[in-house]
């Protein structure tokens, strides 16, 4: 009798568990972790299908973009969406400022890693993250200065 009330039940919450967005989330984190790009996110996506403001698959979408399969205009999509999230943090701070920087628009980087740097400046153990911050805005600079230069010679 109690198997056949634990399967009624798994019946019937196993489809609710697998339209819900934090339960995709956790399966595609852990598709992440064995290294299962694509099928994360596949399971990211199905997540935004059921609720498109959610914080944690906007975000990890977009690193997943940014970092693993190089969709630079689609991962500043995704992040720029988990920013709008009212409960976000400023963990999305750097992977933003990252793919404007990629996505060819170093002006708008800058601006956010020094968002980014207001963050984490009160941070502990900051030094590395600020350095890595303060590089990542040279190389923007530089970005502008080619870009400047290019713009010069063409005309």
């Amino acid at each position: 009798m109690r198997v056949i009330i634990l399967l009624s039940l798994l019946y019937f919450i196993s489809p609710a568990l697998s339209q819900n967005p934090k339960w995709l989330s956790w399966r595609a984190q852990t598709k992440i972790n064995a290294g299962a790009y694509q099928d994360a996110a596949v399971l990211y996506h199905r997540a935004l299908a059921v609720d498109s403001a959610h914080y944690k698959s906007n975000l990890e979408l977009g690193k997943v973009f940014l970092y693993e399969f190089e969709l630079f205009d689609s991962s500043e999509f995704y992040i720029a969406r988990a920013m709008r999230h009212p409960l976000a943090d400023q963990d999305y701070g750097d992977h933003y400022a990252r793919a404007l920087q990629l996505n060819e628009n170093p002006s708008l980087a800058i601006m956010h890693y020094k968002l980014y740097q207001g963050y984490v400046i009160n941070l502990k153990n900051n030094e590395a993250l600020l350095a890595l911050a303060d590089e990542h805005i040279k190389t923007c600079e530089n970005a502008i200065v080619g870009i400047e230069a290019q713009h010069k010679v063409t005309t």
